[in-house]
Parts: C-alpha cells; structure tokens; sequence
C-alpha cells in the first residue's frame, strides 16, 4: 500500500483559515514577508508575517485590542516557529476612508 499524502497547511494559510473562522471578514490579506528577513534572527520559510484585515469586528476596539485579537488566533503558530506577524487591522469604514488604523493617541 502506497503511503497517503498528507496535506500539511501553511502556516499562512492556518492563519488565514483561522481568521476566517472568528471574524466577519471583508477582506484579508495574509502576506508572507520572511524573504526580506533573511539573514535576520528567526528567518525561516514562513517566519515572518503580515496580516491585512478588515472587519466589522473591529468596530469600537482601539487598535491594540484589534492586534491582540489577531495575535491571540496566531499564538499556536508562534509556539510553532512562527517569529514575526505584522497586523493592520481595519473597520470597513477606515479602509474606505484611506486604510489609515485609528491613532491610538488620546
């Protein structure tokens, strides 16, 4: 018997499909940025990330606790070698309005 293929997902996609799962999404990007780290500390094929997100989810939450909701969906990947992940978390409204993330000054 031949042995089966496992179809391991990407650490990028895991992250992607992770998102997709929690927020009410109107558009994501999931960006693999580790080739303009090489020869960094904690390079790897998909060691650093960016993530683009827009959700109405997003609607009345500061800045840091958007990030923190798409950290606490990444940490398993973290745990996992994971090294960087760069967030830009966005309401439907801001991204129309220039994709400019509200100023966490008071």
């Amino acid at each position: 018997m031949k042995n089966a293929k496992i179809n391991k997902v990407s650490r990028l996609q895991n992250i992607e499909n992770k998102i997709r799962q929690t927020l009410n999404i109107e558009h994501l990007e999931v960006l693999n940025e580790s080739k303009q780290h090489k020869g960094h500390q904690g390079f790897g094929t998909e060691s650093h990330l960016k993530v683009i997100v827009v959700s109405l989810d997003f609607q009345g939450k500061s800045p840091v606790v958007r990030s923190r909701m798409i950290y606490s969906l990444a940490q398993e990947d973290f745990d996992q070698g994971l090294h960087a992940l760069t967030v830009r978390c966005f309401t439907p409204e801001e991204w129309i309005k220039g994709k400019k993330a509200p100023s966490t000054a008071s």
